[in-house]
């Protein structure tokens, strides 16, 4: 979440524009994939 904390603040929006906490937390618990549940401009940002 750091990393994506990052992005947001240097594009200086909300990091929950780029994915809310608990995408993230689906995303590294290995309970969805990230194609599955994200955009491809998100999945860009985040280098996914």
């Amino acid at each position: 979440m750091e990393s994506r904390n990052q992005i947001a603040e240097n594009l200086g929006i909300d990091p929950s524009v780029i994915a809310s906490r608990g995408v993230l937390e689906q995303i590294i618990g290995g309970r969805v994939d990230p194609v599955e549940i994200l955009l491809k401009w998100q999945l860009s940002l985040l280098e996914l």
